[in-house]
């Protein structure tokens, strides 16, 4: 699952360089800027986010002898993930628009308390 996940990930990558972005309130779908763009702000982030460390602990460990079952792969391996949590308010939202089509300040209401609790951290 977890790697199935990871491929998701990868395609999301591959995704965003064809995603347009805003300058100065208006949309930019030249995919040369688009992809200038994404490789200067986000792209090295969600690169690092989507990296295997864990096949790289596990081959480690195997290579060293530290492994006792071959299936183990240690936790901290996988914290690089986290950084995928900044896309969480993006799909948050994408996911309140579809619910909330008909009522949509009942949608932005509860979009306003998300980020009142998810700012007070």
């Amino acid at each position: 699952v977890d790697f199935g996940l990871d491929l998701v990930y990868v395609i999301e990558i591959v995704c965003r360089f064809q995603r347009p972005y805003l300058r100065s309130g208006v949309d930019v779908y030249d995919k040369a800027d688009v992809a200038r763009h994404y490789r200067n702000t986000n792209f090295w982030w969600d690169l690092a986010a989507t990296f295997p460390f864990d096949l790289v602990a596990l081959v480690v460990w195997q290579l060293t002898g530290m492994a006792t079952n071959r299936h183990v792969i240690p936790a901290w391996s996988r914290l690089n993930r986290l950084m995928l949590a900044r896309y969480a308010d993006e799909q948050f939202s994408g996911i309140l628009e579809k619910v909330f089509a008909g009522s949509p300040a009942t949608g932005r209401a509860i979009r306003t308390m998300w980020m009142f609790f998810l700012a007070k951290k």
